[in-house]
């Protein structure tokens, strides 16, 4: 198969290169006078990986292009097949870093990301990048430094400090997660964020949750903060004890007293969800399901996400989740569903509540209902039937959840592959990748012989 790949490529490569009077050759590709053939040429070597190495001394020639992209592309391919000393190709890189136009930067930073912890050395570019004037180069170089992982730890007093610019707003998120992945060696500095400004302890309690067990000092500084007048803030380290979990036991009584007393009812739900992940108390599992009936459609689904995370072993939870199948809003019976489906056998009480819901007028309720139905009950001739005739409906949307949700029913779902291939031969380029993924799901052997793998 490799060499069936390697001729393949060397065809596809004598094509880009191809004039009236074109060699053979097709690494002359890499030679071409058009920047854009260039660079698809070493494209194309890339996919190959370690088989392209035949291609690494023109490759390493293509570090001396006069196009950027073309340099940083070359970079890439060498990474990928050769994965030569950083020190060749951070000089590339670097230089990249500094180019006057914002893609070559944003390029740059991408291939310090490929390179991982072989970046140590790059990482102060990237945090210089932090101040770059265009957003793109900026977000990247946010990306980057949280993919490196503790490789890029020095880089948290920087992040942090990112919460004084105008656009944080647009990149509090990419922050937070970056902040997340650093490591222990960014602790320190997150735990002064937690004494800092509102926004330095939205980030700081983010990150500090994302990154699991805590020690008895950052959880000390998390409930701290279930003080603050401001109800963001409580909600946000209710939220950040929970990711914390079982080490977050010393948080257990500030958290009931926020349940207990606090005004604001987000806030009273995210402790409710603490206290169970932490201490797996009732007080809080009937919080929980409380939650379900509250009035803003926002609180409801939130509530819905935590049963299902956690899923209570309790049909007092069956019972409230089977309720809200009669919902005003769709995306509450929707969810709804997905957390009875979740339970499997456990939630059979509720099968009376989803069954009408197997002929609703709205195909994407029909359809959740059928998978729900299958989950709970594990009989398939209900659920099937509602697969087949929205395989065979010509609403795009219908069709893309019906791929989707076929493939969770994995083997089960065998009868219908008459009916997938079908429509294997007349799908649009748009849904075949979703369709693909169904078919390799529910029959990998029927799959390959219609040429999917």
């Amino acid at each position: 198969m490799k060499h069936l790949t390697l001729a393949c490529v060397l065809l596809m490569l004598s094509a880009l290169h191809a004039q009236p009077e074109a060699l053979p050759d097709g690494l002359k590709a890499l030679q071409h006078p058009d920047p854009d053939v260039r660079y698809r040429a070493i494209e194309l070597l890339q996919r190959l990986g370690k088989v392209g190495k035949f291609a690494i001394p023109q490759l390493r020639e293509a570090l001396d292009d006069k196009n950027a992209f073309i340099r940083l592309k070359a970079a890439e391919a060498l990474w990928e097949i050769e994965r030569p000393k950083a020190i060749t190709l951070l000089p590339i890189v670097q230089e990249a870093m500094r180019h006057r136009t914002p893609l070559v930067r944003v390029r740059a930073a991408r291939v310090l990301g490929m390179m991982k912890e072989d970046a140590a050395d790059g990482v102060p570019w990237l945090i210089k990048g932090l101040r770059d004037d265009d957003l793109e180069v900026k977000m990247e170089c946010i990306q980057v430094l949280g993919d490196l992982g503790p490789t890029a730890a020095d880089a948290a007093p920087s992040l942090m400090n990112l919460s004084k610019e105008d656009d944080f707003f647009l990149v509090e998120p990419l922050v937070g997660a970056a902040l997340g992945n650093l490591g222990v060696d960014a602790i320190p500095i997150l735990r002064r964020g937690l004494k800092d400004t509102p926004a330095k302890k939205r980030l700081a309690l983010f990150a500090l949750g994302s990154m699991g067990p805590a020690d008895k000092n950052t959880i000390a500084g998390i409930v701290a903060i279930l003080g603050e007048k401001d109800a963001v803030l409580r909600g946000q380290a209710a939220l950040a004890l929970a990711k914390i979990g079982g080490s977050a036991q010393a948080a257990v009584t500030p958290l009931r007293k926020v349940l207990a007393e606090d005004d604001d009812p987000k806030v009273k739900l995210f402790a409710a969800h603490a206290l169970w992940v932490v201490e797996k108390s009732q007080s809080a599992m009937y919080a929980l399901t409380v939650a379900l009936e509250n009035p803003h459609l926002e609180l409801r689904l939130q509530a819905c996400r935590f049963l299902r995370q956690s899923l209570p072993k309790n049909q007092t939870v069956v019972v409230a989740m089977a309720k809200r199948l009669k919902d005003a809003e769709t995306s509450v019976k929707l969810s709804a569903l997905e957390t009875l489906g979740a339970y499997g056998a456990f939630a059979k009480n509720a099968q009376a509540e989803i069954k009408p819901l197997l002929s609703d007028p709205d195909a994407g309720l029909r359809l959740s209902a059928a998978l729900s139905w299958w989950q709970i009950t594990q009989e398939t001739k209900e659920t099937l039937a509602v697969f087949e005739a929205a395989l065979a409906t010509q609403d795009v949307d219908v069709r893309r959840q019906a791929y989707s949700l076929s493939a969770s029913m994995g083997m089960a779902a065998r009868p219908l592959i008459p009916s997938l291939l079908k429509r294997w031969m007349l799908e649009g380029e748009e849904l075949r990748p979703t369709l693909a993924s169904a078919l390799r799901s529910i029959d990998p052997e029927e799959a390959a012989k219609a040429g999917i793998r």
